[in-house]
């Protein structure tokens, strides 16, 4: 499947709003899992302090 995003790939083109939103769009689960995974870090640290 092509990504209507490949042409900013390689080039020195700049993105429209629309394509940031999809980049946004693209990158919103990765940022969710980094939340969840972050908190599960800082859960484990402070049960290895007590």
């Amino acid at each position: 499947m092509e990504n209507s995003l490949d042409h900013l790939y390689d080039s020195n083109a700049v993105p429209s709003n629309s394509e940031l939103q999809k980049l946004k769009d693209l990158l919103a689960p990765d940022e969710i899992a980094l939340s969840r995974l972050e908190k599960e870090i800082k859960r484990a640290g402070e049960a290895i302090q007590t």
